[in-house]
């Protein structure tokens, strides 16, 4: 939401910056946690991507994942952060088109 901000107030930006928080909860890998699994999980991988790069701009993990949960879990968030990425860019779409004044035929 911040860089969707930042972009509608006009400030240069190279990209949009998605994030989403991954978690390992009852054994299972799983996108978007709510307060309670983030709370009593046993991990969350919070994470921030640059999607034109690639480039993850943020992951920080607490809690214990093994390497195949840590691979699947980065495979999740980032196609997470594309999925958010696209309604990031349509909401800014929609705003300025929306703002378009119509043209009146003369």
């Amino acid at each position: 939401a911040a860089s969707v901000a930042l972009a509608d107030a006009g400030i240069p930006m190279a990209d949009l910056v998605p994030a989403v928080a991954v978690g390992k909860v009852a054994g299972e890998i799983v996108l978007d946690l709510n307060k309670a699994e983030d709370n009593f999980g046993e991990a969350d991988l919070p994470m921030a991507l640059v999607p034109q790069s690639g480039r993850l701009v943020l992951l920080q993990m607490e809690g214990h994942m093994t390497r195949e949960e840590l691979s699947r879990a980065l495979d999740m968030g980032v196609k997470g952060c594309h999925v958010i990425y696209d309604k990031m860019k349509a909401a800014l779409r929609d705003r300025y088109s929306a703002a378009r004044p119509t043209e009146v035929a003369a």
